[in-house]
Formats: structure tokens, sequence, C-alpha cells
């Protein structure tokens, strides 16, 4: 058990350092410690991975040691100058001491999912095949090569040491390969570092509820209702897993950017590292970004009280455009490279089946029957659990009748969320229960957890 404590220490260590150095330097850290420091998980978790890629880039190793010295570089930089934010020195107002409580449930709710996910990942002495097993391939391939470059193995084999790092983004097995090198146990490692990267997904799932829904209780029991969601993402190890945790976080740091021009690089980074971690998930993400610059659009176009300078009036959509072009341009720091090295036919050639048979074909467009939905199965798909469960499958359909009573709060002219919120959600249940229906879909199985 030591030696997981010294891998998830290294982690946190790795992440939080690498989180509070960019946002101390752009002094754009939330004034509740705890916010703050989810903050600086959801950045650090971003960089983490970026960082990599620059190193192998530059012909540096991805060795544990320079991650640790670029994650001490913050902190150590911060103390040197001691500028601390005033803010959090002051006395805590009435809305903080609830933020507070809800960070402490918070934190109970964590370690219990945690714990929970953690006896399942090690209650057989097995990896999955497939997916687990070629991450734990790409894994110690990255601990002991440090590196993901495999192109010239394959021009001197015509076979690829594992199909999950290049021309395929290695952002999942390069933090796994990191970690692998801090303990003697690939299996361990692999199902250590999955369940602490889901828990901390819950964790900024939170914190984007939090700032999309303007309230921390409502935040809490969203989470809560996440955590319990028998489709949430399951204990399976592949880079899905990576892709979905930074989602919420990624939409946090663009929700903040809106208003907050601080948290534009932060946003750049956490919109990059989603682009470099699972091509589907990706596109995905793009979609759902998109969708929130088209209602930002339409909401500062027609909103009733419009600025006369156009730049005021398009701030937000001027904020989101920026960090969504700005996280593309920097995700071109890995792709840019594979580009040149195997051209674009030559990545199609080698992974061009992810977007065919692996999200198109039979095994993807799965049908549900109703009960399935809405009792939600005790064994359903390895990779990705089924159904919503009575509970929650009661509050959608209360929800969305809520929605159609309230069809006034959907005006454009007056916001963007609940519009947002909804057109997403509609999105998603079509993708899902598309073949259900019999209708084109794509990827049904592997939408639940989206």
């Amino acid at each position: 058990m030591m030696e997981y404590l010294l891998t998830l220490g290294s982690f946190l260590f790795i992440v939080l350092g690498l989180g509070y150095g960019l946002l101390w330097l752009l002094k754009a850290r939330h004034e509740h410690p705890a916010i703050a420091a989810l903050e600086m998980a959801a950045a650090g978790l971003a960089l983490f991975p970026l960082l990599g890629i620059l190193f192998v880039t530059v012909g540096l190793p991805l060795d544990k040691m320079l991650f640790f010295l670029f994650a001490l570089a913050g902190p150590a930089v911060s103390l040197i100058f001691r500028k601390w934010d005033r803010a959090a020195r002051r006395s805590p107002s009435a809305a903080s001491r609830e933020t507070s409580w809800c960070v402490l449930a918070l934190v109970f709710v964590l370690v219990a999912f945690f714990l929970f996910f953690w006896h399942g990942a090690t209650a057989y002495p097995y990896l999955e095949n497939d997916d687990p097993w070629q991450h734990a391939a790409a894994t110690n391939y990255v601990a002991f090569e440090k590196t993901y470059e495999q192109r010239s193995f394959y021009e001197t084999t015509g076979v690829l040491i594992t199909p999950y790092l290049e021309p395929y983004p290695p952002s999942y097995d390069l933090i796994m390969g990191v970690m692998r090198q801090t303990n003697d146990t690939t299996q361990g490692t692999l199902k250590f570092t999955n369940v602490a990267l889901i828990t901390l997904g819950l964790a900024f799932c939170y914190l984007f509820f939090r700032e999309y829904l303007k309230n921390d209780r409502k935040a809490l029991f969203a989470t809560i209702l996440l955590a319990a969601l028998p489709s949430f993402i399951g204990h399976f190890i592949f880079s899905q897993v990576l892709a979905i945790v930074l989602i919420p976080a990624a939409l946090y740091a663009l929700l903040r950017a809106l208003d907050d021009k601080r948290w534009r690089i932060p946003a750049i980074v956490l919109i990059a590292s989603e682009l470099v971690t699972q091509p589907v998930v990706s596109f995905l993400f793009g979609i759902i970004v998109l969708l929130l610059i088209a209602l930002l659009l339409a909401h500062e176009t027609w909103r009733e009280k419009r600025p006369k300078k156009l730049v005021e009036r398009y701030r937000m959509s001027l904020n989101a455009i920026i960090a969504g072009a700005g996280g593309v341009v920097l995700s071109f720091l890995f792709w840019g490279v594979q580009l040149a090295r195997w051209g674009i036919e030559g990545f199609f050639a080698l992974r061009g089946k992810e977007f065919t048979s692996g999200w198109a074909g039979s095994y993807a467009l799965q049908r549900y029957p109703l009960k399935e939905i809405i009792f939600a199965p005790h064994a359903s798909r390895i990779d990705q659990a089924t159904g919503f469960g009575l509970v929650v499958f009661l509050l959608v359909v209360v929800g969305m009748l809520l929605f159609v009573l309230t069809r006034r709060s959907l005006d454009v002219r007056k916001g963007w969320v609940r519009l947002h919120l909804l057109i997403w959600f509609l999105a998603l249940a079509y993708a899902v229960f598309a073949p259900s229906l019999n209708l084109p879909g794509w990827g049904s199985s592997r939408l639940w957890a989206c």
C-alpha cells in the first residue's frame, strides 16, 4: 500500500505544483482556498501531458524528476517573491462558508467514490482484455524508454509497439508511464492512477457545475447524482477516461474566461490538453464548445441591453473564440509533429478504424430497451455501464417537464445557459438512443458518460 501512497503523492505533487505555478503566474486563483485547489488540480492535470509532449518535441526524456522540478518551480518562485493573494486573508463571508460546507461534503463523496471504485478495480487480480493490455504495454514503454515516439520501430518492423502511442494522442499513457516510474507494478499503477483520475474528474464536475449553475448547493447535488449514476465512468482502463475527466475542467476554464481575461491562458491550456487525449471525444467536445459559442453570439446579438461598442457587445463571445482557437493552435504542438511525420493518410491508415468500426460498428451502436434505461442492469458492458436508474430517470423526466413549463427562461435574449444545457442534453440523448429508435447513430454505447 505504501507504494500506492507514493504514487498518489507524486501524482498530486506534479498536478498541484504545475497548476499552482500557472495560476499564480496569471493571478487567476479563486479567493476560496478549496476552490483554488480544485482549479490548480484542473490546470495541472492539463499541463501534465502538454509538458510531456513539449519534452519529447525538444528531445528531453519523460523522466519523473523533470516533472517534479517543473512542478516545484512555481511554488518555489512564489515563495521567493512572496506574492500571496490578499483576498485569501479576508474573513470568510456567508457565501464562502456555504462553499466550505459544500466542499467538505464533496470530500466525503470523493473518498467514498474512490474506495468504491478501488475495491471494484482490485476485486480481480488481472487486467481486462484488449485496451488495458495495450495501455499496459504503452505505459511500460513510456516508463522505461521515456518517450512515446515509435516511428523508427514502425519503419523497421512494419508494426506499432502499441496502437495508443504516436500517432495516437499519448496523454493517458504519458501520465501512466511517469507514474509507473514511482513504483514496481504496472497493473497497480494503471488501476490506482485510473481510479484517481476518475475521482478527480468528479471533483472537476463540481467545479464546472458550480460555475455553470452559479450555486454551490445545486453543484453539490448534481455531483452526488453523477457519482451515483450507473452509467458514469467505470474503472475500465482506456484513454477515454482522461478525455471525459478533462471535459468539465476545460468547460470550467472556458466559462471563467468569458468574464475574466486572466483565465484565457488556463482555458487555452485545458482545451489543448483535451484535444490531445482521445480523438473522438475531443471531436465531441469541440461540438459542445461550438454550440456554446453559437449561443453566446446569439445572446449577445439579441439581448435586451446591448452596449454600443462592438467589442464590448461581443465580449464573452470573443473571449470564448480566443480560448477555443488558442486551444486548437496549442494542440498542434502534438498534431503538427504527427502530421509532419505520418501525414493525414498515414494517421488514418493506422487509426482510421477509431472513427469507423470503433464508433460506427455494431459493437458501438447498441439498442437499449426502456426497462434497461430505467432500471440499470447489474451487469452490462465491460468498458461502459448503461442505464440511468429509477431515481435519475424520474429526475430527468421532471427536469424536461420544467423546461417546457418554464420555456420563457429558454429565451436566448435573456440568457444562454439553460438553452445550452437543453440542446446539449438532447444532442447526447439522440446519440445514445438513436439505434434504439432505428435512427442513424454513431458511438451510442460509448457516449453514456458524456
